[in-house]
């Protein structure tokens, strides 16, 4: 990224008070804030956490899209999205397995295990 670092963007970013980081645009294990947020939580929250970065929509994804609806194509349902669903009676599972979700993840800890 030679074209980042010329003196004329170096003289800009210091008269404007701007911190050159030169890094993967818009990925967070890059700066270094995932690693120091995962000091912090204790290695049974790892997976949650991790999915939940994934499904966060932000100022970081230029799109507007999350990582996971980038990769997937779809919103992505964390656990949260299907307690709320399953309360309100909108559990999208029920019209597509004829169970609700929970049923449906017990099935396949049962198949799976």
């Amino acid at each position: 990224m030679p074209s980042f670092r010329g003196e004329l963007l170096d003289a800009l970013r210091s008269r404007l008070g701007i911190e050159g980081r030169f890094s993967v645009p818009f990925h967070h294990e890059s700066q270094g804030l995932l690693g120091s947020l995962c000091k912090a939580i204790p290695p049974s929250g790892i997976s949650c956490f991790l999915c939940s970065i994934r499904a966060q929509r932000g100022e970081t994804q230029p799109n507007g899209y999350s990582a996971s609806e980038m990769v997937y194509n779809k919103k992505m349902r964390g656990l949260l999205t299907i307690m709320r669903d399953t309360w309100t009676g909108r559990d999208p599972m029920v019209e597509w397995k004829n169970m609700s979700t929970v049923e449906y993840m017990e099935q396949l800890n049962r198949e799976h295990t």
